[in-house]
């Protein structure tokens, strides 16, 4: 983990740096049919919206005595800032050895991630939310989803989802071409940036980024 294990000294920097308009409508993938992608109880979605993205997520951690936690929600500036930057990412107590042997969470502490032992809270400063575990992985969605290289007009929902799944789910939305467009969004009135100009452009783009060939990112049903 860095930082503190969540975002928000990232939001900080943009706020103190600020925001400049551009000279361009920012641009939106605009979902057309849905995409579903799923890993034995693990299942992530997305679906038509005529607005800009909103998810529901759901975690269930009963075995580790945290229990099941839901959160929905739309993404706006605020809402992100207030509600979703400062969740802390996290892990249990009796994975740690074993993470550990394969190499992951080599810098973790009480520091920099929220750590439960036989399902009790070991930091001792609690918790920022009351459900700030499904807040990360709503974090977690909203990273990966951003590697798209545009914003989602789009509904998402995910159980026990991951970063894993969530990959699978943007390389299936970028493979299936027919399900989505470019667009502008209609109810947006202030000018953004816009990073591609074509949708040739943005799949070769975004292919590399998801690890895929170019030749897997065609139309098909």
């Amino acid at each position: 983990p860095m930082l503190d294990g969540s975002a928000y000294s990232y939001v900080q920097a943009l706020q103190v740096s600020g925001r400049r308009v551009q000279k361009a409508f920012r641009r939106f993938i605009r979902l057309l049919h849905p995409i579903h992608v799923q890993d034995g109880n693990r299942t992530a979605t997305l679906l038509p919206a005529s607005s800009e993205l909103s998810l529901s997520v759901s975690c269930d951690y009963r075995v580790h005595g945290i229990g099941r936690q839901l959160y929905t929600t739309h993404i706006t500036t605020e809402i992100f800032s207030k509600d979703i930057a400062s969740a802390r990412t996290f892990g249990f107590f009796e994975d740690v050895d074993k993470l550990r042997a394969q190499g992951l969470a080599q810098g973790s502490s009480l520091e920099n991630a929220i750590v439960f032992s036989g399902g009790t809270l070991m930091n001792p400063e609690g918790l920022r939310f009351p459900d700030e575990i499904v807040r990360h992985k709503v974090l977690d969605v909203l990273g990966d989803l951003a590697l798209l290289g545009y914003p989602l007009m789009a509904h998402f929902t995910g159980e026990n989802t991951g970063h894993a799944l969530n990959a699978q789910l943007t390389a299936a939305l970028l493979k299936n071409t027919s399900c989505w467009a470019i667009s502008e969004n209609p109810y947006e009135k202030s000018k953004q940036y816009a990073i591609f100009t074509d949708v040739k452009s943005f799949v070769k783009s975004s292919s590399s980024a998801f690890n895929l060939p170019v030749s897997a990112c065609a139309s098909h049903k």
